[in-house]
């Protein structure tokens, strides 16, 4: 599969999170300019089933008069990050250092002033793929306290509903009332003292 076809597959993987009012910038240019409260008043871009901004959307029809879209592989970085595992990412981060590095090595020894652009123009981009695989691991854990917070909902709403008579009522929020607790004990949520005091008590 292209590089083209690889990105506007991860792109049109957005719809859905969009659509669910998740708060993400701008596929296209990158930037937080959408309507996540009302993700339909974006504009739907012409070359792909996902959602961009505005001003996007103007710029898209203005290329589309002239016959020339803008490739998938210009579209927002954040996209490209998100598509590369994160091994990928710390050998990015390693080798963009390690140039950072020698150039202020360099410049230590020279004092020529290209080597100290050259250190600063590596270490930012250094310090920006930190901050990315940073964010990409805490969205991942969003998306999957999201899920999880479905899944909660969903069998407290079985709980509570009056198509099931009480003791299985009692039942189903006995057991999601002990999950949610061994939840937040994995996550340090509560303390776990207490939770192997009332584990005992029981």
């Amino acid at each position: 599969m292209s590089r083209e076809k690889k990105i506007k597959r991860a792109v049109e993987a957005l719809k859905l999170e969009q659509l669910a009012g998740e708060a993400y910038p701008c596929p296209r240019c990158g930037r937080m300019t959408m309507n996540t409260e009302r993700p339909m008043l974006n504009a739907l871009s012409r070359y792909a089933d996902v959602y961009i901004c505005a001003k996007c959307g103007t710029d898209e029809a203005v290329r589309d008069m002239v016959g020339n879209p803008l490739p998938f592989v210009d579209w927002g970085k954040e996209l490209i990050v998100r598509m590369m595992e994160d091994e990928e990412l710390k050998k990015l981060i390693a080798k963009y250092q390690q140039r950072a590095d020698a150039a202020e090595q360099a410049y230590q020894e020279t004092g020529a002033r290209r080597y100290y652009t050259t250190h600063w123009k590596n270490q930012n981009t250094a310090n920006a793929l930190r901050i990315a695989l940073s964010a990409k691991d805490e969205h991942e854990t969003l998306c999957n306290m999201r899920m999880l917070l479905s899944n909660f909902a969903t069998r407290g709403a079985a709980a509570t509903s009056s198509f099931h008579p009480s003791d299985e009522q009692v039942k189903l929020a006995l057991e999601l009332a002990r999950e949610i607790a061994e939840y937040g004990r994995r996550n340090g949520l509560i303390r776990e003292e207490g939770y192997d005091h009332d584990r005992k008590a029981h």
